[in-house]
């Protein structure tokens, strides 16, 4: 996503690729929504506050992790949401 240079190319193929892995993580078997990532598109979109409740859906999915590592995993990857500081 920060990639300098991006083409008009590389959005369509970066926006059809969220878009499988979104309708992937959803038909899989106990899908949590710290795997649908619904946080950035709407962060992405200019949607600040959507992108806020659902940081906040994947932050009380990430509590119930048991592994520390597959948990930091998650919250690192909240971290780097576009405009939206760490608040947690």
């Amino acid at each position: 996503m920060a990639q300098e240079g991006r083409t008009a190319a590389d959005d369509d193929r970066m926006m059809h690729a969220a878009h499988a892995s979104r309708y992937h993580w959803g038909q899989a078997p106990g899908a949590t929504p710290a795997h649908l990532a619904l946080a950035r598109a709407h962060a992405i979109a200019g949607d600040a506050g959507q992108a806020r409740e659902y940081t906040d859906q994947a932050l009380a999915a990430a509590r119930d992790i048991a592994e520390d590592e597959e948990r930091e995993l998650v919250l690192a990857d909240l971290e780097t949401i576009p405009g939206q500081p760490r608040y947690w």
